[in-house]
């Protein structure tokens, strides 16, 4: 009997053992898990950050398409006004040179 009751108490040492090391492996894989979804957090945010930066390369890239045109339309214009001083240039010379020559033919008519 005496036997026995140390058989008995031997198994429950060895269940309780056996229970303690299912404790320690429960937290175990809790830990684990826990941080396996404190690394997923990390990657989704990184993901957003990604995101996030992609979004803003495209809008720099609409505003620097935007003043591409901007300026282009500007030295389409400066190149249109540029265009229109040489013709009024050319007009004002053209004026002058008409004038002096009315002048000259005046000048020749009364002396006549």
């Amino acid at each position: 009997q005496q036997q026995m009751a140390r058989q008995i108490a031997e198994q429950r040492e060895a269940a309780e053992k056996m229970m303690e090391e299912a404790a320690a492996e429960r937290a175990a894989v809790a830990l684990q898990a826990e941080n396996l979804q404190k690394q997923a957090l990390e990657a989704a945010a990184q993901q957003f950050a990604m995101e996030l930066q992609q979004d803003q390369l495209q809008l720099i890239s609409a505003e620097r398409d935007k003043a591409q045109k901007i300026l282009e339309e500007a030295e389409a214009r400066s190149a249109a006004v540029a265009l229109q001083e040489s013709q009024l240039e050319k007009a004002a010379e053209e004026a002058a040179a008409k004038e002096m020559r009315l002048r000259k033919e005046t000048e020749d008519l009364q002396l006549r």
